[in-house]
């Protein structure tokens, strides 16, 4: 994906959380921009995110294997209560 999309949707993320999928399968949450940032050569998730907003880890990963972004869908998750706080 077009890292200029990708911050599109990261410049949103207060308002509506999203899911990052990658090529290998694997996806990461970023419920607020602060967690995450784009370059033209690496995107950088904060994961495990701490009660004070503080991620745990890193992950780095080229924007091109990014594969898609979606919102998360929040009423669906609060009925499965699932917390989602990292990947």
């Amino acid at each position: 994906m077009q890292p200029i999309e990708i911050r599109e949707h990261l410049r949103n993320a207060s308002k509506q959380p999203i899911r990052i999928h990658l090529g290998d399968g694997t996806a990461y949450e970023v419920r607020h921009p602060d967690m995450a940032w784009v370059s033209q050569t690496v995107l950088v998730i904060g994961v495990l995110p701490s009660e004070e907003g503080i991620p745990y880890r890193a992950i780095h990963v080229d924007p091109f294997h990014v594969t898609r972004i979606e919102p998360i869908d929040q009423l669906q998750e609060s009925e499965s209560g699932s917390k989602g706080n990292g990947r």
